[in-house]
């Protein structure tokens, strides 16, 4: 694209607004007050904040230049990439860019592709370059403590005396050979300033060029409040309150081995060989720990009822970690080649005995109850053959209760009498998908444990069950 030759002026820079709102009017309203008519914005317009279709509407509004960010991108191709989104991010990542897809409307959808990875204008007799990350890629952090070698090296690239970055949320200005790389930090996020919005005026003359930053408070309960209003997980407030990226915030859903309590020893040394095998074969991280995770809360739970021990309580945690990563050979029977990678894994140091309960309890977290005739199931001794059934019941109603891959259900609670075993959960966001298909899955835990099953949902603020 040619650049946009412009008049000698005075501009707002703008970047990473990700749908913050109240931040944006804050800033805006410095804007006008310091007379600036001409306004820059560098990309990600959403992500993590409630207010994407208000925030693009203004922006566009007040007539912003602007290219698109690495967000809006990844946004907009979220319905053609969200099995692989769904299997490399964690859940609440996941639900932050499908969100973010599904609110949009068709005009702001379109207005967003319409935008370039990078836009050039002169002003005066300077060569600006605005671009969300950097001339290189729309992806890459610039920071305060970016080597100068390689601003050198994106200098030279791009052939610009300004060149105006955003993406990392850190605001600077840096003279390097004669290049102005100007950050004017976030105004949704910026970096490690909870209810801060930071923005810079650049200031033009014909010989040189003058910025100046502002850090601004804004009314930070509105975005909170709005979050919250629309079913989003907490831990996006916290990503406003505290100024930091989502995953530098302690998500309860996402906890891991710290939470299982395996660290040391033996067992520390087996979860880090089941957690390489579950990498080499591309699992879902955050569905798998989820499901893990509340297998072992129903396994503790339950503990005067099967009275099972900590060697059993660990192999089903394994066996949550693993379940899906058949999935690597499609989706249709990937219960079973879960189970077959499990028995030929080499570098997993089980004996046989845990090799092949967990193997049999990550196989019988879907489809066919147990039967004499599978194998290994068949080779086992009877007292096994009771924990796979018991523990892959567990497995197996977990796994329903993470249907929707967003680790809604936060907690569970167990409660039962000799015919009825009720299982409580308490939830973070809408919880039908879940219900569903616990009720469904819910067959082998009956007869694993001769009781009829009863689920109950709610939410962690509501005291309506389901």
């Amino acid at each position: 694209m040619p650049p946009v030759h412009l008049e000698n002026m005075k501009v707002a820079l703008l970047a990473d607004t990700h749908a913050n709102l109240p931040a944006l009017q804050t800033v805006l309203k410095d804007v006008r007050t310091e007379g600036i008519t001409t306004i820059w914005h560098l990309g990600d317009f959403v992500g993590y904040g409630p207010f994407p279709n208000e925030t693009i509407n203004l922006l566009r509004q007040v007539g912003a230049v602007s290219v698109i960010g690495n967000y809006d991108r990844t946004v907009l191709s979220f319905e053609s990439r969200k099995d692989r989104l769904r299997r490399k991010k964690t859940p609440s990542k996941y639900l932050a860019f499908r969100w973010a897809w599904q609110s949009l409307s068709s005009s702001n959808v379109e207005y967003l592709r319409s935008l370039d990875e990078t836009l050039g204008l002169t002003v005066g007799a300077q060569r600006v370059l605005l671009t969300h990350g950097s001339p290189a890629t729309i992806d890459e952090h610039l920071q305060t403590d970016t080597p100068k070698e390689r601003l050198t090296e994106l200098s030279e690239l791009s052939d610009a005396d300004v060149i105006a970055c955003g993406h990392s949320h850190q605001a600077f200005t840096r003279l390097v050979d004669k290049v102005t790389f100007v950050n004017p930090g976030s105004v949704g996020r910026h970096e490690g300033y909870g209810g801060k919005a930071s923005y810079a005026i650049l200031r033009f003359f014909d010989d040189g060029l003058d910025v100046e930053h502002r850090l601004l408070s804004y009314d930070l309960d509105l975005t909170v409040k709005a979050i919250r209003a629309a079913g989003l997980p907490d831990s996006f407030a916290e990503v406003f309150r505290q100024g930091r990226k989502l995953d530098d915030i302690v998500d309860p859903g996402e906890q891991d081995t710290d939470t299982i309590q395996y660290l040391g020893g033996v067992r520390d040394a087996q979860i880090r060989a089941v957690r390489r095998l579950a990498e080499r074969f591309d699992y879902e991280r955050g569905h798998s720990h989820q499901v893990a995770r509340i297998a072992v809360e129903l396994f503790d739970e339950s503990l005067s009822l099967h009275a099972m021990g900590d060697d059993e309580r660990f192999l089903l945690y394994c066996a949550g970690l693993l379940h899906d990563i058949g999935w690597i050979d499609g989706g249709q029977s990937h219960h079973k080649a879960s189970q077959r990678m499990i028995l030929e894994a080499t570098g997993l140091p089980f004996d046989d005995r845990q090799r092949a309960i967990t193997a049999c309890v990550a196989r019988y977290h879907r489809k066919a109850l147990p039967k004499r005739r599978h194998e290994p199931y068949r080779l086992l001794s009877d007292e096994d053959r009771r924990a796979v059934e018991q523990l892959g019941g567990v497995l197996r109603l977990a796994d329903g209760l993470d249907r929707g891959h967003l680790s809604v259900i936060d907690r569970v609670y167990v409660r039962y009498t000799p015919d009825l075993l009720t299982v409580q959960c308490m939830a973070s966001g809408s919880f039908d998908m879940e219900f569903a298909a616990a009720e469904k899955k819910k067959n082998l835990l009956e007869n694993a444990f001769g009781r009829k099953v009863n689920i109950e949902i709610r939410l962690a603020t509501c005291e309506n069950n389901k």
